[in-house]
């Protein structure tokens, strides 16, 4: 979020009515030996990608790298979406050495948070997934 923001109209005060935006943060990956979120529950920094010159983006969930060589690899990570007892939201691609924002350690527990996905077998076939294994991605673009 921007650190000065341009309100168009306000109403003073809370409203049960109304959607809230509140902090995201990483857990529950923060033992070893998988320590991808490093920041572990630190409110996670966002980022916006912008690829000149090209206009398709893809989130491949499941693999690290592209589909071809004529697609270029803008990160790699983890796919990650609420806990499955949460409400459910989109899963997306978190960057493999994501950052926190800092001075947010100790925030927990937070309105929203994003953990690693893992495979299941019986929703996806084993072999070739692995039961419990967490799943990678890659965010790539043409």
């Amino acid at each position: 979020m921007p650190d000065n923001p341009v309100y168009t109209t306000t109403e003073a005060g809370e409203s049960n009515d109304r959607s809230k935006l509140k902090s995201t943060q990483l857990y529950g990956a923060g033992f070893p030996p998988f320590q991808p979120f490093h920041d572990n529950r630190k409110d996670i920094t966002c980022a916006v990608c912008r690829a000149p010159r090209r206009s398709t983006v893809l989130m491949i969930p499941g693999r690290n790298v592209c589909p071809s060589e004529d697609w270029t690899l803008e990160y790699e990570g983890y796919l990650a979406a609420p806990r499955i007892n949460l409400e459910r939201a989109e899963f997306i691609c978190v960057d493999g050495t994501p950052e926190g924002y800092p001075g947010t350690a100790g925030h927990h527990p937070s309105p929203s948070e994003l953990h690693p996905v893992e495979s299941v077998c019986g929703g996806l076939p084993c072999p070739p997934y692995v039961n419990g294994y967490e799943l990678s991605c890659a965010v790539c673009t043409m």
